[in-house]
This record gives structure tokens, C-alpha cells and sequence, in this order.
């Protein structure tokens, strides 16, 4: 049994990889004793808005005004107890991100979306590194190319 897994790690994120790179500290600190901090309000900007742009991309006829106001209320929802000073200024700029989102990646189609999901799975094994690594791709457009992998991050 490696480290990783005495610590109950049975696989690695690119997020994980990434704050390890930045932050070993922190690392340690969330990953092996469990001391997670709460995300802040940008966190819950970004996920709110790409709630708002997921359910437009699936129902391509829905106005921006209704992914929008989803959006918001995934922002209200996930920052309801935040004591964030930002929050106020972090859910102004949702109805934003969600309409330049969608105006980008309408054009583009439905996104291919998984047997479970719109998120499609990658699994790669490194040599040297005792657990896979596991990350998700956001959206899909198999017809083009293009994956999305974080909004604002494209690849193609």
C-alpha cells in the first residue's frame, strides 16, 4: 500500500495536482489531516455560472434570461451562508459570464454528453505515481473538437 493510500488517497484530481504545486502546505493540510477550508464566493461564482451555461448549452432554445436567473439561484444557494465581503460583487458578475458563455458556445451545438452526465471522465496512470489521476472534461463537442474544460478554458 503506497502513502497516498495509507491516507485513504486512492486517486489524484488536476485540481489536486495543481494546489500541491502552488501550496504543498495547504495541500497537506486539506489532503492528509482533513483540515479543508470553505470555498470562497468566486468559487461559487464559477460553479453558479457554469450551472447557468450547462442548462443552456442542454436546452439551446432556452432564453439566456431563464440560464441566467439558474445561475443565480445556484449562486444564492451555494453562498447563502458566506460571510464572503464579496459576495455581493461575485453574484453581479454571474449574468455576465452566463450570456458571453452562452454566446460563445451556442455556436458550437449541444455539447456530446456522457451515459451519466454531460461530464466525460478522463482516467490517466503515471509511471512513478501509485494512484490514477481522475478529472472531468466540463463540455464536449465531438462534432468540432472542442473541450471545455474549466469556462474561460478551451481547448481544441
Amino acid at each position: 500500500m503506497s502513502g497516498l493510500q495509507q491516507h485513504g488517497i486512492e486517486h489524484l484530481s488536476p485540481s489536486s495536482l495543481n494546489l500541491f504545486a502552488a501550496e504543498p502546505a495547504l495541500w497537506v493540510m486539506e489532503r492528509l489531516l482533513g483540515h479543508r477550508s470553505s470555498p470562497g464566493c468566486a468559487a461559487h461564482r464559477g460553479t453558479a455560472a457554469e450551472a447557468g451555461i450547462e442548462i443552456g448549452l442542454i436546452n439551446p432554445d432556452l432564453p439566456v434570461t431563464e440560464c441566467q436567473a439558474h445561475a443565480l439561484h445556484e449562486y444564492d444557494r451555494l453562498s447563502a451562508l458566506s460571510a464572503d465581503p464579496n459576495r455581493q460583487k461575485e453574484r453581479e458578475a454571474i449574468p455576465g459570464i452566463v450570456e458571453v458563455g452562452l454566446a460563445e458556445l451556442r455556436q458550437y451545438g449541444v455539447p456530446t454528453l456522457s451515459e451519466t452526465s454531460r461530464q466525460h471522465k478522463v482516467s490517466v496512470t503515471l509511471d512513478d505515481v501509485p494512484v490514477p489521476v481522475i478529472g472531468y472534461l466540463d463540455f464536449l463537442f465531438d462534432q468540432h473538437g472542442i473541450i471545455v474544460d474549466q469556462i474561460g478554458r478551451a481547448h481544441v
